[in-house]
């Protein structure tokens, strides 16, 4: 191979590890705190057949560290077909800061986790609105700590999620998935340019939310929480931040096989194809990376010029995990980084082959499309 197919060849990889260095230093920002919050705060969750994880996330909610007065936690059955409702229902007897209801007319064009959500916050009264989900578990100071960044000017703040597992290869690989999407999420948001968030680990002002007319007014997606960023960030001057904070760090379960695994990452590709700009060009450049070196794994000899890439590449996805394990004091099993680089190019790979001619989504049993 010549020097000129070389370089080429080379520039994505040089390009990829350079924006790695950008997004780490966008981690590192340092955003100004209110000490004293004192804002009304809604917790809103919303369950679909949730059985098997509902009742960890009830507990862990009811262990917030945040002034009774001030809080109120709903929790919405939304056409669950489970025992959800019963197992709610039981758990918040005598529970005053707890509210329920059953969700049995989703509101048309909307998912169905927005139409629930849509539906709480119409019931709810905080100032500052929180959303997770049911098969998470939040820490004790998640509202204290997430609170304090909002602000005079801040009208949203997202925060990480990562895996609750014991052991296994696949599950760790998943872990580190989440931790690198949402590392360069926070990244970019330290850099003023906010790209998306975790529907499990966000909170929004009601004053926001409103101005851009709810998710009535945002309007359909299969990723609510995007959408609602999107809105805010682009038609209002409230700012968005990404807290890296390990006591708003928020747990989760991972996907069980590759099939589930890969039905969640289609849903959050389908709905996000209208990131901003910066977004498309880290995602272009990073699928152009993956393919050239998987061509090259597959088609050339070169073995000197595939380490090389496979360096720069890694080296871009240390330095930023190892930036997101530093804030979150959070062990990321960074020694399976090769192997992480290696899935997420194949499943890169696959994935957009599959959008080109598929963009129905499954998810909680209800089919969607891009639009509606």
């Amino acid at each position: 191979m010549n020097f000129t197919w070389i370089v080429l060849l080379s520039i994505p990889s040089l390009l990829y590890f350079a924006l790695s260095l950008m997004l780490r230093y966008g981690l590192s920002r340092k955003y100004p705190i209110n000490q004293n919050p004192n804002y009304s705060v809604s917790v809103i969750v919303a369950a679909r057949n949730e059985a098997g994880t509902i009742l960890s996330c009830l507990r862990a909610l009811e262990e917030l560290d945040y002034p009774e007065n001030l809080l109120e936690i709903i929790i919405v059955n939304d056409r669950s077909d489970d025992s959800t409702e019963q197992i709610i229902t039981e758990f918040i007897k005598e529970k005053s800061q707890f509210k329920h209801f059953t969700i049995t007319n989703p509101i048309p064009n909307l998912s169905g986790k927005a139409s629930a959500i849509s539906q709480a916050i119409e019931q709810s009264h905080g100032e500052i609105i929180f959303i997770t989900d049911a098969d998470c578990v939040v820490p004790k100071n998640w509202i204290k700590k997430t609170s304090q960044y909002f602000t005079d000017q801040v009208g949203m703040v997202a925060g990480f999620t990562l895996l609750d597992f014991s052991e296994g290869f696949f599950n760790k690989i998943q872990n580190l998935d989440w931790a690198y999407l949402l590392g360069v999420a926070a990244g970019a948001a330290g850099l003023g340019i906010p790209l998306t968030c975790m529907g499990n680990n966000f909170a929004f002002r009601r004053s926001a939310y409103e101005q851009v007319g709810g998710y009535l007014g945002v309007g359909f997606s299969v990723t609510e929480d995007f959408a609602l960023l999107k809105a805010i960030s682009r038609q209002t001057s409230w700012k968005v931040l990404f807290s890296a904070d390990r006591e708003c760090l928020v747990k989760t379960k991972p996907m069980i096989n590759v099939k589930d695994f890969f039905s969640q990452r289609k849903r959050w590709a389908v709905g996000g194809q209208s990131v901003h700009w910066f977004g498309k060009k880290l995602i272009g450049i990073s699928l152009i990376s993956n393919f050239i070196l998987l061509g090259l794994i597959l088609f050339s000899h070169d073995s000197i010029l595939i380490f090389g890439l496979f360096f720069f590449m890694l080296a871009g996805d240390y330095l930023l995990l190892n930036s997101v394990q530093k804030k979150l004091d959070s062990k990321l099993n960074l020694k399976h980084l090769p192997g992480y680089r290696f899935f997420f190019s194949v499943y890169s790979f696959v994935l957009l082959c599959n959008l080109l001619f598929n963009q129905k989504v499954t998810w909680k049993g209800i089919h969607y499309r891009s639009h509606q």
